[in-house]
């Protein structure tokens, strides 16, 4: 499946914040990292394979800094349910709120969790469906950074 980001770029949201967005501003967020790896994973509050990697990205962005975006997209979810679920891991690297669904079905997601990979460049370099390993992320980083 090939997905590729267009449009004027949005900027990454702010620590805290957990904004609803269109399809359109998702492919903005994107590009505006263009320069950087960015890492997208699909999740849902009642996802449990969501809940085991929750911890493993919230590290990998702590770790990586900036030198790789970690972005959650929540999806097919209520957004209370989603919030409470941000604040119950405290996570702080930045999520958004698919709120129409268009992202998820854009992306092609087939089974949650599912992450994305982008290179630099914008394009996406891999897709890991289900739970994703700490090995697993960590070389999917390193190889979105060479």
């Amino acid at each position: 499946m090939t997905f590729e980001a267009s449009g004027p770029p949005l900027p990454l949201p702010a620590e805290g914040q957990f904004p609803a967005v269109t399809q359109q501003e998702f492919e903005g967020i994107l590009v505006g990292q263009l320069g950087t790896p960015v890492i997208v994973n699909v999740w849902a509050s009642w996802c449990a394979p969501c809940r085991t990697e929750m911890p493993l990205l919230q590290r990998a962005a702590e770790t990586y800094g900036d030198q790789v975006v970690i972005l959650g997209v929540a999806s097919n979810d209520s957004p209370e349910a989603a919030r409470k679920f941000l604040d119950e891991f405290g996570l702080t690297y930045p999520n958004v709120f698919d709120v129409s669904g268009k992202v998820r079905v854009d992306l092609g997601v087939t089974a949650y969790p599912t992450t994305y990979v982008f290179g630099a460049d914008g394009r996406l370099q891999a897709t890991v469906t289900g739970g994703i390993s700490e090995q697993r992320l960590a070389a999917v980083i390193e190889g979105a950074l060479r």
